[in-house]
């Protein structure tokens, strides 16, 4: 017996004009083989986990293709195509030299946007299953933040999510879903009744409700009360798996959306999902706020008080889509008279400004916005900068969240401002878009935390532990997040509804929160409708 697994990652923001492209995923991974297990095992991310248990059972594991791209938008038709012609013919190399296998894994990450096509992985999924047909036990891992298809879960039979944000649990998740293939595999799944293999397949139920990104973190505010309350009904209700998946939103089909994965007893599966429902009904208007803006954040700034603040600039992150080039909170920083760090912003024009002017040269520093609207790209002020420091903004995560993963933003440049109004310090610019929630990615640059009055980066949630030693600020609380309204913005209304979706994908079929008014009867009789909420005639003992 042996497992083959396969990577496709990409998350998709449908209504961001710029594209990406194959060439993103060569350049941020594009291996199989050997190749594929030196750099993918040693992450501590999915492949880790999945690797880790598989080789501890005697089960060997081979590597198809494995790429992934950062956070972007959506896919060409034609780049889609090449990118599942590719892994296609990766699974039919193996099949011909290697097979047959037992377990066929997929690392996908749910939120995959691509034109054209109006649910990408559940068509890729549905095209491996075909390719190997209905013996081989298919596994599914997909993000937190995964909009998932049906024909994604029905073409597999077991589907598990991340479960931390910020993300911490990858590693263990991978772990879960080789657990429960080999769980399986030894019980002679192949060979059980096709009814049998249907009912304990991996439930998906969506519920109606979108959940800025901001929102759906797992260690504070409301999301985090579900998540708990997700972990507790596994372990009484005797579930195999049950994963709470906050959605992506910027889409604008029925996919996008928090929705439940569980897996084992029907009827047990059922019930989960309608108390965690019952308690996203309970905390819908929390999960549906907006952060403090721009004005905030100067209110904040002019507050008295000692020790460092840390903000998130969450509406442009590039972690979830946004471009990393929005300066509205940056200029409301140069606007007052802190003492800062901030970074990354994303501007290739600046880089190379600072790359002719060479270290300690000056140049003017344009600070744009970089959101949806009409607003887009309108300048918000010009500051002179000077250089301090010129070279790769490339640093490998030494905190919590994915630690040892290198990011790489290209040709970089580490800038000094002492603008009119007494703010002083230091902006870290990148060519490539990657989010510095890690402070090696100031560190690195040889950019000091310490006796900062603001430390200002573009994250939604992965910063708060990594950065949690150097928030300080008293009277608190330390670390806050706001929006300046960029491309990860959490007003869902200047996206869904507002904007075209680059996918071609144009508008829901069903009603959901916040976009359409619901009351409590109606929210539950659309969870009632779903598939996964049918208990089989002859439901499993």
């Amino acid at each position: 017996m042996q497992a083959l697994v396969l990577q496709l990652f990409h998350e998709g923001h449908a209504f961001m004009p710029r594209r990406v492209g194959l060439e993103d995923f060569r350049r941020r991974h594009w291996l199989s083989g050997e190749s594929a297990r030196q750099k993918l095992a040693s992450d501590n991310g999915w492949m880790a986990g999945l690797l880790e248990v598989f080789e501890q059972a005697a089960l060997p594991v081979q590597l198809g293709l494995c790429t992934a791209a950062y956070p972007g938008g959506s896919i060409s038709a034609a780049d889609f195509t090449a990118l599942k012609s590719a892994l296609l013919e990766s699974l039919d190399t193996a099949l011909q030299t290697q097979g047959p296998f037992e377990v066929v894994v997929l690392l996908l990450h749910g939120a995959l946007s691509a034109a054209a096509q109006t649910d990408p992985e559940s068509d890729l999924l549905q095209a491996v299953r075909r390719r190997i047909g209905p013996r081989p036990l298919v596994g599914v891992a997909l993000d937190f933040h995964g909009n998932v298809g049906e024909g994604l879960v029905a073409a597999a039979d077991v589907v598990v999510a991340g479960r931390c944000y910020p993300v911490t649990d990858i590693a263990a998740r991978g772990a879960r879903l080789a657990s429960l293939l080999l769980r399986r595999l030894g019980q002679g799944a192949a060979d059980w009744p096709a009814e049998r293999r249907q009912a304990l397949r991996t439930r998906h139920v969506r519920l109606p409700l979108v959940v800025p990104v901001s929102s759906t973190q797992t260690l504070v505010g409301p999301f985090a009360g579900l998540a708990s309350r997700a972990s507790a009904l596994e372990i009484e209700l005797g579930l195999d798996d049950l994963a709470l998946v906050g959605g992506f939103p910027f889409a604008d089909h029925d996919r996008a959306c928090v929705s439940v994965l569980a897996t084992g007893q029907p009827a047990a599966c059922r019930q989960a999902v309608r108390e965690l429902a019952r308690l996203a009904w309970r905390r819908r208007a929390e999960l549906q706020s907006t952060l403090p803006g721009p004005s905030e954040l100067g209110q904040w700034l002019r507050e008295p008080g000692q020790g460092t603040l840390v903000v998130a600039d969450a509406g442009d992150n590039p972690g979830v889509g946004g471009l990393g080039q929005d300066g509205t909170l940056l200029a409301e920083v140069l606007r007052s008279r802190s003492r800062f760090a901030a970074g990354i912003h994303v501007d290739p024009r600046t880089v190379q400004l600072a790359r002719n002017a060479g270290v300690g040269g000056e140049i003017a520093l344009n600070l744009r916005r970089a959101g949806p609207g009409p607003s887009d790209l309108s300048l918000l002020g010009i500051w002179n900068a000077r250089v301090e420091r010129l070279g790769p903004m490339v640093y490998r995560n030494a905190g919590p969240v994915m630690p040892g993963v290198t990011l790489d933003g290209g040709a970089g440049a580490v800038l000094f401002i002492q603008s009119g109004s007494g703010a002083v310090g230091h902006v870290l610019v990148a060519s490539e878009r990657i989010q510095g929630y890690d402070t090696q990615a100031f560190l690195s640059q040889q950019v000091a935390l310490s006796g900062l009055d603001v430390v200002l980066i573009k994250s939604s949630a992965h910063f708060r532990l990594d950065y949690a030693a150097h928030a300080t600020r008293t009277p608190g609380p330390a670390m806050r997040m706001a929006d300046g309204g960029g491309w990860s913005s959490a007003d869902l209304h200047s996206h869904l509804g507002g904007l075209p979706a680059t996918d071609g994908n144009s508008g829901r079929s069903r009603p959901v929160l916040p976009l359409d008014a619901l009351d409590e009867e109606s929210w539950q009789a659309l969870i009632d409708r779903e598939p996964g909420m049918r208990l089989p005639v002859d439901a499993v003992a």
